[in-house]
């Protein structure tokens, strides 16, 4: 029987050069297949398979970004790996898009719009070189049957601004929560914070932007650990202890009960 492999990608976000983020490398696979991949039959088989990725004018797309795990050798993850590669996706997506989202608050300037999440669309197939079929999976339903050249995968219209470069500082950040001796709890914050931030930062149409200020507040939330009660003002305390700082603008505000707050507003 033919070896099983099996690659995890990201179709669409072109990045320019491999980015390490705790035990995955995203690589870019055009600029580096050769070097990378030893066996020409399963080199040939990806180059094959990627064809069917392609823009919204039918073009295949030059933007596949492969997540590697550790040794590089395309065998299948268990579920531990695999969570650890959505950890790893997700910290790269808000390396990405919370500086630009930063940038443009700052300069008051719509035209510096961040990628959506939908841009880093993270895509698992399992494959043999010697069988043309692949599976489609969407959501919880997993269609077969499918053969590479016949069907083909279109570059969704959300991809939101131009995607730039992962910020440095917060990837070599997150990469130290993936070694042994970080607090596994604050991890776990850590990085189901992050899937909030990822659903919250999606540009498709079937979610409002009241759901999405909903799954913000679910992220910041679940990272500061609210208490059951009192979530504002915890938050607000929050904020002057650990965040605010004499460069920030002040001013007052007032709760439902009339009570009046002094507290940092940026």
């Amino acid at each position: 029987m033919a070896e099983r492999f099996q690659i995890s990608f990201m179709p669409w976000v072109g990045l320019g050069k491999p980015v390490k983020l705790g035990p995955i490398t995203f690589w870019p696979y055009r600029k580096e297949s050769e070097s990378r991949i030893n066996d020409p039959s399963l080199r040939s088989y990806l180059d094959k398979y990627f064809q069917s990725y392609v823009d919204n004018t039918g073009k295949s797309v030059n933007t596949i970004t492969v997540c590697t795990y550790e040794d590089f050798n395309f065998t299948p993850l268990n579920d531990e790996q695999y969570k650890e590669l959505r950890s790893s996706s997700d910290a790269l997506i808000f390396s990405a898009i919370a500086p630009q989202s930063k940038n443009a608050v700052c300069a008051n300037n719509n035209s510096f719009g961040p990628p959506s999440s939908d841009a880093f669309e993270l895509v698992t197939q399992n494959f043999q070189t010697d069988n043309d079929y692949v599976h489609v999976r969407a959501g919880s339903l997993l269609s077969a049957g499918w053969k590479i050249g016949e069907v083909t995968f279109v570059m969704p219209w959300s991809m939101g601004g131009s995607f730039g470069i992962p910020n440095e500082e917060i990837v070599k950040g997150f990469g130290k929560c993936f070694a042994p001796d970080f607090l596994h709890e604050l991890k776990q914050r850590l990085f189901r914070s992050l899937e909030w931030f990822r659903l919250a930062h999606t540009e498709n149409d079937q979610v409002s932007d009241l759901s999405k200020i909903v799954m913000m507040a679910t992220a910041f939330e679940i990272l500061l650990k609210f208490p059951m009660n009192g979530k504002r003002k915890y938050f607000t305390d929050y904020v002057e202890d650990n965040i605010s700082s004499d460069k920030f603008l002040r001013g007052n505000r007032t709760n439902h009960s009339g009570k009046t707050f002094d507290m940092s507003l940026v």
